[in-house]
């Protein structure tokens, strides 16, 4: 499907809506330069996509609730075993919630996303899960990921600890942590 050009009357009518002045031939001459990002946009569109096979489908999980959650770190809670063997096994991750994740929802820390659910994992997903890791949730994110270190989301208005992987054991030992230096 290519994609949809505009008509000389709409790119007028956007031209006076934006309170410009141009005459119908200068738009037109815009137009007609506009045409070779046209053609790349149906290049681009006619490119088959490459979607990776799920190899460990998950589940979409739940949001936990405030008892579960004190600490405002879970975006979303789920499971997904790895594969039965590896470096890994045995080992629980949480991942930042800007990574994809099949099937798990998805929000990179903005209201803009919420509701989005990938439908791949990203590769370093697969590669942890091809390890026999087993992904337990997505943790909080700052707005689009924008920050080393996470203090306002869109999902929760508290401050919030974040970091690239948290295993159970370094998550409760950073919690403590922080809170004596909140003190």
């Amino acid at each position: 499907m290519s994609v949809a050009r505009p008509t000389l009357e709409q790119m007028v009518d956007l031209v006076e809506s934006l309170g410009m002045t141009m005459t119908r031939e200068r738009v037109a001459e815009f137009l007609s330069l506009m045409e070779g990002n046209f053609v790349a946009y149906d290049l681009v569109d006619q490119t088959p996509d490459y979607i990776p096979a799920v190899k460990y489908p998950g589940t979409p999980g739940y949001r936990p609730d405030a008892k579960e959650n004190s600490l405002n770190a879970w975006y979303v809670k789920t499971e997904i075993e790895g594969a039965s063997t590896g470096k890994l096994k045995g080992k629980t991750v949480a991942v930042k919630d800007n990574v994809c994740v099949a099937g798990v929802p998805m929000m990179n820390g903005s209201s803009t996303l919420e509701g989005y659910v990938p439908n791949l994992d990203a590769t370093i997903i697969t590669r942890l899960l091809d390890a026999g890791a087993t992904i337990k949730a997505n943790h909080i994110a700052n707005c689009f990921a924008s920050q080393a270190a996470a203090t306002r989301t869109a999902s929760t208005p508290s401050i919030i600890l974040t970091s690239a992987v948290i295993l159970p054991e370094a998550r409760h030992r950073a919690a403590a942590r922080w809170s004596r230096r909140a003190k």
